[in-house]
């Protein structure tokens, strides 16, 4: 969906895909689990086997698994469900618990957000947790590939190559190459500041740029969030020229396929080889033992 490699962070990942980790789902299924549990009939095998567990629970064992989903219950501030068992709408608990859990990630995201050095101009513009209108506007994997792989920092700029070499190169060093302003290039100064890529602002963001009531700060905002089709595309296309798709030769795909193709081949003829020596020897064996008859 957003064809990220693996040096990108995962909260930002959950961030543009508005998806949740799996931890929330499993606890929603561990409480529908246990409602399961707690309604079923007294003389069934696993009423009796979270009886036995419950009766270890007592006795001061706390790594049972009724002791863990309650320390759950009580971390989510759902610990009166446990005490009033009998009084539960399950439906509408499940309901409330799984948003409640979902919630807390949220938070968590924000605040993983907001400490995150990798994604400082992320934060800028991203500010609720959400799928990207971009991911659903855009038909093409390519464009919403490059458009999110720029938003989250899991590109080429400066910025981003220097948090990589040996030893790492500091911020203030991770200067712009491709104009001679002496400043970081980030993405604000891809997108606002860079006269490398000025032309292609003015064609892309006419709009926007020529905006004299919005500071430069909001322009930037502004032209990240892409919340159209059209202002994905002109993101696209902007992004295309300071990075250039370059598709994978003929000749690579061939050079990379054929020694495969080398290396299977002679296995199956190897293979044919022991085979019909076999054979061979089987029908020497044959005839040898027809001319001693004989």
């Amino acid at each position: 969906m957003l064809g990220l490699n693996k040096t990108a962070t995962s909260m930002a990942v959950y961030g543009e895909s508005g998806s949740y980790p799996m931890y929330t789902y499993v606890l929603k299924n561990m409480l529908s689990f246990w409602l399961h549990i707690i309604n079923s009939p007294p003389n069934s095998l696993v009423n009796i086997a979270y009886k036995t567990d419950l009766d270890l629970t007592d006795k001061g064992n706390k790594s049972t698994w009724s002791a863990n989903f309650r320390m759950i219950l009580k971390y989510f501030g759902f610990e009166h469900v446990w005490n009033n068992q009998s009084t539960l709408s399950i439906s509408r608990l499940i309901h409330a618990f799984h948003k409640v859990v979902k919630k807390q990630f949220e938070k968590y995201w924000s605040d993983s957000i907001g400490k995150s050095s990798k994604l400082r101009a992320y934060r800028t513009f991203k500010t609720v947790f959400g799928t990207e209108p971009y991911l659903i506007n855009s038909k093409f994997f390519r464009v919403r590939r490059l458009i999110s792989k720029f938003r989250v920092s899991n590109h080429r700029l400066e910025i981003e190559i220097g948090r990589y070499t040996d030893p790492k190169t500091p911020l203030e060093e991770r200067i712009c190459k491709n104009c001679n302003l002496n400043k970081v290039e980030d993405e604000y100064h891809c997108i606002i500041e860079c006269p490398y890529m000025s032309e292609k602002r003015k064609t892309n963001f006419p709009e926007t740029m020529n905006n004299v009531d919005t500071t430069d700060e909001e322009k930037f905002i502004d032209i990240m969030k892409a919340y159209t089709t059209e202002s994905s595309q002109a993101l696209y296309k902007f992004l295309s020229f300071r990075f250039p798709f370059k598709p994978k030769s003929k000749l690579a795909v061939r050079k990379k396929s054929k020694p495969n193709a080398k290396f299977t081949t002679g296995k199956l003829t190897k293979k044919k080889s022991k085979i019909k020596a076999k054979s061979n020897a089987k029908k020497n064996t044959k005839k040898t033992k027809r001319n001693a008859l004989t």
